[in-house]
């Protein structure tokens, strides 16, 4: 947990900074994820083009971050293959890249798109890169597809917003916290309800840092009988400054402070104050809402960014059963 402290004070450092920014590009965050299945049976530096040339075409059309359950995966199908009897061979590839956008989690395809490209050289898989790289992600192709996707997604999500927040419910009663808040960053905010989503996230955030507040201060409490103050300190330290049991963790440190000989004072004085610049921290920030909300939220958008992050290898698991019932 101590990450996570170190997080708190970076974002609320940064906050101030970046919060014009994100004004301007909250509206066109579209959470979803490239990847495209290990079963697509080609090269792995052909996947892996393929994967990037996806990339691509969401990093340029404001599609910057990741998701628990949309994906922007692909298939080739070969059209044409002329191989030249020279030594070595030259091979001449036609094909259809089409580009899906899928929700991983109902196996539903909401849009795709299919390039017609060509590639050649002397190696087999190089000849299919060369035509992976031949699709240009800011073509007007593309951004048209990109509009479409967004009012598509929209639709989508407006159509399943109850069932999520429910789903989100369910995760948090279960102290699935992390789990709960990763699929409701997954929302975009034009989706109509985003704010009763967002209502939602914060409310679960709140669960999950009391929860874990309630832990490190009762490990502390045991700590602190058994005379081991300094190791009481950094449970602690680690109690997030907006719980709700911020106080009581203020409470237990001055009650170490007046616990410890002057010598052991001394020698944990320096944590003492690592602890009370946090709390000081907190402090001005509370002066300042908007700073003080937008920092709750890059928070949660962190918890659910490291929580897909973790997901990959299940993710790479459902896409693969998807893409063999969808074309194999």
């Amino acid at each position: 947990m101590k990450k996570s402290i170190l997080l708190l004070v970076i974002l609320l450092q940064a906050a101030t900074y970046t919060l014009k920014a994100q004004q301007q590009t909250n509206k066109e965050f579209f959470p979803i994820t490239p990847m495209v299945s290990e079963e697509l049976s080609l090269n792995k530096g052909v996947i892996k083009s393929l994967e990037n040339k996806a990339r691509q075409m969401l990093t340029s059309n404001s599609f910057a971050s990741k998701s628990n359950r949309i994906l922007l995966t692909a298939n080739i199908v070969e059209i044409s293959k002329d191989v030249t009897p020279t030594a070595p061979p030259v091979f001449d590839i036609n094909m259809e890249a089409t580009f899906y956008i899928v929700d991983i989690i109902e196996k539903a395809i909401i849009n795709e798109i299919t390039f017609e490209v060509k590639g050649t050289d002397k190696m087999e898989h190089k000849a299919y890169i060369k035509a992976i790289n031949k699709i240009n992600p800011r073509s007007q192709e593309v951004r048209k597809f990109v509009a479409e996707s967004k009012r598509l997604l929209s639709e989508y999500y407006n159509n399943r917003l109850p069932s999520i927040i429910k789903k989100a419910e369910t995760l948090a009663a279960q102290e699935l916290y992390d789990d709960a808040i990763a699929s409701l960053c997954d929302i975009p905010e034009t989706v109509n309800g985003y704010n009763e989503a967002a209502d939602k996230m914060q409310v679960i955030y709140q669960q999950k840092i009391d929860h874990d507040a309630n832990y490190l201060i009762n490990e502390a409490k045991a700590l602190m009988a058994a005379r081991n103050y300094n190791d009481a300190l950094g449970a602690l330290m680690e109690v997030n400054p907006n719980s709700t049991r911020s106080k009581d963790a203020q409470l237990l440190v001055k009650n170490i402070r007046n616990s410890i000989a002057a010598e052991e004072r001394a020698r944990i004085e320096a944590e003492l104050r690592k602890f009370e610049l946090l709390q000081e921290e907190k402090n001005r920030q509370r002066d300042d809402n908007i700073t003080l909300e937008k920092m709750r939220i890059n928070a949660m958008r962190e918890i659910g960014s490291i929580k897909i992050e973790e997901n990959q290898p299940a993710i790479m698991n459902e896409l693969g059963t998807w893409f063999k019932s969808a074309f194999k």
